[in-house]
């Protein structure tokens, strides 16, 4: 009797569960679908490529609406057409679609590798194209130069001759389509067969932003030359001029080069004429510009880190008591230039502006600061300085010191004098000699 009871209250507890209403289910499959819509909107465009319907170009919306819809009628087919519960149905579908999964993700990644691998063809490709029609505008152009050479006396000609005009302009407009190899050959073939010098095919032309990596331009021309933004890194400049006067009428006039900008770093410019040209943010790191002439040029934010100025003239021709406004608009500008660590012995930085320059750990052996102007610079670490080159600078006011003092200024009011650190420094070193 007693099993029979407990038999009895078990079957009654099974007929009293009660399968979910339409209403729950209806509620969980518009919650799921509304999932799977986010879901396939968010991740339709990384797969629709993959998966072979790019071409379709079905928006994020319509992929939506299609996921959830799909999973609706599945759904709803399967609560209350099969009488089937949503659990029953997965444990139908877990290993097919576990086995889709794999296969979608081993055929995306397929895919990916495929599109790389294009991609990477043709660029290889496209980079073939290109060598081959530079290489035959290279050859087009020599041809062209050789004949107005040898037919049109392109050698006698001067500026302002129509065979004159025309080189220049098939030269400028060459080096402005050529890459750094191409224009290394058009420049070593100016500068071998003299059209370089004389007759300067380069002389005011416009070479603007111009890759002229490791360019061949020995001594030459380049007066009133636009060569702003060019690349001239590792360029071969010995003894170039960029810097010329000029019988206009009756008046004289300087031509100088316009070099804002441009990337000079490692060239080579032994004795070159910089003449008062416009030098402002070049980059001259690792550059070598021992015994070149940059009198009166601008050089403002110029990076000289680690240049090489040996003997170079930075000077500027004006009287040492020569007001402020005199230095910065005839002398050589340096303000904000970079120059630490550069080589300076026998430089000639007389009436130079050196305005907030970084001079730290630059070599100074032997270097002319007669009236240069220092305010700000930074010395530390400056090295083969002595007391008379400093007394010999118009103005150290806010300096920092080779040994890290900084001067007084009006930004730094407390600290010493010039006069006061000399005091000091002539102090200390007594103090260490005895």
């Amino acid at each position: 009797m007693h099993n029979a009871i407990v038999t009895n209250d078990n079957l009654t507890g099974r007929h009293d569960e009660q399968p979910p209403s339409w209403i729950r289910r209806i509620l969980l499959i518009v919650v799921v679908s509304g999932v799977l819509a986010v879901l396939a909107a968010l991740a339709w465009p990384t797969i629709e490529k993959p998966v072979g319907l790019a071409a379709v170009n079905l928006s994020r919306l319509w992929a939506a609406i299609i996921g959830a819809t799909t999973f609706s009628i599945i759904c709803s087919l399967v609560y209350f057409v099969a009488k089937k519960s949503l659990w029953d149905f997965l444990d139908l579908l877990i290993v097919p679609l576990a086995l889709a999964i794999i296969g979608f993700g081993f055929a995306a990644q397929q895919q990916a590798r495929q599109t790389q691998l294009e991609n990477q063809r043709d660029a290889r490709a496209q980079a073939v194209e290109e060598q081959r029609a530079q290489n035959e505008a290279l050859q087009a152009y020599l041809d062209q130069m050789n004949n107005l050479m040898l037919e049109k006396g392109l050698l006698r000609s001067k500026v302002g001759d129509t065979v004159f005009t025309l080189a220049q302009a098939r030269t400028t407009t060459g080096i402005s389509q050529f890459d750094g190899k191409h224009n290394q050959a058009v420049t070593r073939f100016l500068s071998d067969s003299g059209l370089s010098r004389d007759p300067a095919l380069l002389a005011k032309a416009d070479l603007e932003g111009a890759d002229l990596h490791k360019a061949v331009l020995q001594e030459a021309n380049l007066a009133g030359t636009q060569l702003d933004r060019a690349t001239l890194t590792e360029a071969v400049l010995i003894s170039a001029v960029f810097s010329a006067t000029e019988k206009v009428g009756e008046d004289t006039i300087h031509i100088t080069a316009d070099l804002t900008r441009a990337d000079l770093t490692k060239a080579t410019l032994l004795e070159a004429d910089l003449t008062e040209c416009t030098l402002d943010r070049v980059n001259f790191t690792k550059a070598t510009l021992q015994g070149a002439n940059l009198s009166g040029a601008s050089l403002q934010d110029a990076n000289l880190t680690e240049a090489a100025l040996q003997e170079a003239d930075l000077s500027g021709a004006v009287p040492q008591d020569a007001p402020l406004w005199v230095l910065k608009e005839r002398s050589t500008n340096l303000t904000h230039a970079n120059l630490s660590h550069a080589a300076l012995q026998e430089a000639d930085l007389s009436g130079a502006v050196l305005q907030n320059v970084d001079l730290t750990d630059a070599n100074l052996t032997g270097a002319n600061l007669t009236a240069a102007y220092l305010s700000d610079a930074d010395l530390t670490d400056a090295r083969g300085w002595t007391m008379e080159q400093l007394t010999a600078a118009s103005s150290l006011e806010g300096a920092t010191m080779p040994d890290g003092q900084t001067l007084k200024s009006t930004d730094n009011p407390d600290g010493p004098t010039f006069e006061d650190w000399l005091k000091r420094r002539g102090r200390k070193e007594d103090a260490e000699n005895e």
